[in-house]
């Protein structure tokens, strides 16, 4: 193995006061339109409706939204109304700098506009050599072509390279079908997405970034 990516919320950052945020946002927002949604509601889709989805926030307001034009308008407005809550898990900088003496290390994310900046922020990109973020690129996992761009750029074979993700659907499966390794962190939202088959299965799961060091997957 030469290359770890990793996806960002999930696991280098707690996002989950983020999406309640976003949630009662989208509430508000949506009451603006005439349609009125308890949170409560908003919260289970962001769980349940994410699945095959880029972006859970959009899977969320295509869900209530039949009208395209209503769900464009609020999409474009929550930018505007909320803000970003997310908080690096604590042990998440210390593994990306031991991890970077060995191994080159790249993020392949769907992220809010201005990722770079946050991950900067958080002390990340010091130790990251590769960035696929889908607001830079405006192509979203589980799409193949941000996992193709990853390893172009890291001049690297899917086989030489680990996803690191917390989503079946996002991260193990394109993955898995472009032939990279995957590890899942079962941490986060959707820490009981199940996979359908042996297909969509990992090739290893780990609760917390510390247990990346050493993992018999990455020699």
């Amino acid at each position: 193995m030469r290359w770890i990516f990793f996806d960002v919320g999930g696991v280098l950052v707690n996002e989950e006061a983020t999406l309640k945020h976003f949630a009662s946002t989208i509430q508000g927002l949506l009451a603006g339109h005439g349609i009125r949604v308890p949170v409560e509601k908003i919260e289970r889709i962001q769980l349940e409706a994410a699945r095959g989805f880029g972006s859970v926030t959009r899977a969320v307001i295509s869900s209530l939204t039949p009208d395209k034009g209503i769900g464009n308008k609020v999409y474009g407005d929550l930018w505007r109304k909320a803000r970003n809550l997310d908080e690096p898990y604590p042990e998440a900088v210390e593994v990306l700098r031991r991890l970077s003496s060995a191994y080159g290390l790249g993020v392949i994310a769907n992220q809010l506009p201005g990722s770079r900046e946050r991950l900067r922020r958080f002390g990340f990109t010091k130790y990251l050599s590769v960035y696929a973020l889908s607001d830079e690129l405006q192509v979203s996992k589980p799409d193949d072509a941000i996992f193709s761009y990853a390893l172009k750029a890291a001049n690297c074979m899917p086989s030489e390279a680990v996803m690191v993700g917390d989503r079946v659907d996002n991260d193990i499966i394109p993955a898995k079908r472009l032939g990279m390794r995957s590890v899942r962190v079962l941490r986060g939202i959707f820490v009981n997405q199940k996979a359908s088959g042996a297909d969509e299965l990992p090739d290893a799961e780990i609760r917390s970034l510390t247990e990346l060091i050493g993992i018999d997957l990455l020699k």
